[in-house]
């Protein structure tokens, strides 16, 4: 009874509020460190969020639904202006990207290396290499098409970040993301854990994201098939492009704004 009364009341808000709600998606594979960057921005005090939900966005109720779960998740009841977060790691949660593109989203692109990224898939998630292999693949090419299509739209924003940067330099790479995002306060490298991060499929099966901080955790691992490395180096080479697209984009779009 009290969900229900929770979502009615939700629903009633965000129609009086929508010109206030904006939303944050991040776009990445699974390994390439998100649960950690989910927690430094949910963090943040203009987002709200805990990690990943697992809603399938075919349309604006998927938005709703974001809404509702993440202020069920913090049993609050009222909807403050605010950025409502997600992240997306599996192609099937966006059957149709022309019918997201232009809704109020910051869209976060979020690379990795894929021999690092597909050994920790191995490693953490008991998958074969061919499997890992195949999902970094699947999953890069999706992100690649989805950001073609918000690139349509030239007032979308779109920022990236690597995971590499991140746990290299994090201080630089997340002042970079703040002001891109156009946040204040800067996001910071030490974090809180989210209510609802510990839910069943919501963050990093490892639990390193728990020590609230970024660091670098390395691992001693036998090498990758020879044929399995180049198809992840050509994924590598297109995600690289890639992020020289967003970043040349952003570029643009700042000093259209100056």
């Amino acid at each position: 009874m009290a969900r229900s009364v929770h979502a009615w009341l939700v629903r009633v808000q965000i129609d009086q509020q929508r010109p206030d709600i904006r939303f944050v998606i991040m776009l990445g594979v699974m390994r390439s460190g998100s649960s950690v960057l989910s927690q430094i921005l949910c963090s943040h005090p203009d987002i709200i969020g805990y990690g990943e939900t697992h809603i399938t966005y075919d349309g604006e109720s998927g938005f709703i639904q974001l809404i509702k779960r993440n202020l069920w998740t913090r049993h609050a009841w009222r909807v403050r202006k605010a950025r409502y977060f997600d992240k997306v790691l599996h192609a099937e949660l966006i059957p149709d990207m022309t019918l997201l593109s232009q809704m109020p989203v910051d869209w976060i692109v979020l690379r990795r290396k894929g021999e690092p990224c597909v050994k920790s898939m191995i490693r953490t998630l008991d998958m074969s290499p061919e499997h890992a292999c195949a999902h970094f693949e699947y999953q890069s090419g999706m992100i690649d098409s989805w950001v073609r299509e918000i690139e349509q739209h030239p007032k979308a924003r779109i920022v990236q970040v690597s995971y590499e940067d991140l746990v290299d330099d994090a201080s630089s790479t997340l002042a970079r993301l703040t002001d891109e995002l156009g946040l204040n306060p800067v996001l910071r490298e030490e974090y809180s854990v989210q209510k609802g991060v510990m839910r069943a499929g919501a963050n990093d099966p490892s639990g390193n994201f728990l020590k609230g901080r970024v660091e670098r955790i390395t691992h001693d691992q036998k090498p990758l098939d020879a044929q399995l490395l180049e198809r992840l180096l050509a994924c590598d080479n297109r995600n690289e492009n890639l992020a020289k697209r967003i970043s040349a984009r952003s570029v643009v779009n700042s000093n259209d704004t100056d």
